[in-house]
This record gives C-alpha cells, structure tokens and sequence, in this order.
C-alpha cells in the first residue's frame, strides 16, 4: 500500500515530468530513460520501496502512466478537444478530419494538412499518428472525461499487460 509521506512533494516531481510533456514525443530513449528514473524514484519514496525492489507494481497502484505514454496521453486530448471544435483555432485549422473521395475501409480519422509548416507538420503528424492508432471506442467517447478514462485505460493495459487482466478496467 503506498502512502505519500509527502503529497506536495510528489505533486511537485508529477507536474515537472508533464510540463511540456506533449515535446517529449519522440525523445530519444536515453532522455526517456532518464525521465523515467526521476519517476520511478519518486514512486520509490511514496510507497516506501527499496532501491533494487520492482517498480512496476508501484506505479501501477499510484495509477501513474511510464514517462513515454505521458506524452502519447496528452495529444489525443488536445486532437479530441480540436475535432470538437473546443479546442484553439490554430489548432483546429491543423487538425483537419479524412474524408476520402471514393468509400474505403479504412480507420483513419484525420490526415496531416497539405500546407503546413515544418514544425506544424510535425505536430499533425506525430498527432495523426497516435490519433489513428488508438481503438474506434476511444476516438467515439462522448465527452473528455470518459475519453481520457478510455485512454488512460488502454495505454495502462499497454504499459502493464501482465496484471491488466484482472485490475485495469
């Protein structure tokens, strides 16, 4: 059972490693890495393990998702915001939904914009991408909360696949 001796500590290192999270998307594995020990310590001394203890257990019961899902967690939101039109402007006109010119079966649901820039190229397709992969009931939710719930759940399962079976969802 983990027990957070202190909450605003844990906060602290939880809201660093999410500042900005949405440019860690294709890190390289040696800063991921790194990313990764500052979280997997922090769960270390909220639940009171020891150094050479497993953490995944750890950090399955404090629900947090490994450093290199965050920033695949994030995206998807801000797209399902944008397809909603919720989201800002600039990013709705990135974000634009596929609809192809004859009928395919395909499961695409938005293709990057012919004229973006660089660096907006970057973004939509790096979007695109995981937005594309994610399951049709995700991509379906009805509102946020149920859509980062849905989310939550199936990068968890991915994240932890021995122990999902009986605990996630």
């Amino acid at each position: 059972m983990c027990v957070d001796p202190c909450p605003v500590g844990s906060t602290t290192v939880t809201s660093h490693l999410d500042y900005c999270n949405s440019l860690l998307n294709g890190l390289s594995q040696t800063h991921v890495l790194r990313l990764q020990r500052v979280q997997n310590t922090a769960a270390r001394l909220i639940c009171r393990i020891k150094k050479f203890d497993h953490i995944s257990m750890s950090l399955q019961t404090l629900h947090g998702l490994p450093v290199v899902f965050r920033p695949c967690f994030k995206l998807p939101c801000i797209v399902f915001l944008a397809l909603r039109g919720v989201g800002p402007l600039y990013l709705q006109e990135l974000i634009c939904p596929y609809r192809p010119t004859r009928s395919l079966h395909l499961t695409r649901s938005f293709a990057p914009a012919a004229t973006a820039t660089y660096v907006n190229r970057l973004f939509t397709v790096e979007t695109a991408i995981l937005w594309n992969d994610l399951p049709q009931e995700v991509r379906d939710a009805e509102n946020l909360s149920s859509f980062k719930r849905l989310l939550k759940t199936d990068f968890f399962n991915s994240a932890f696949p021995q122990n999902c079976r009986s605990t996630c969802s």
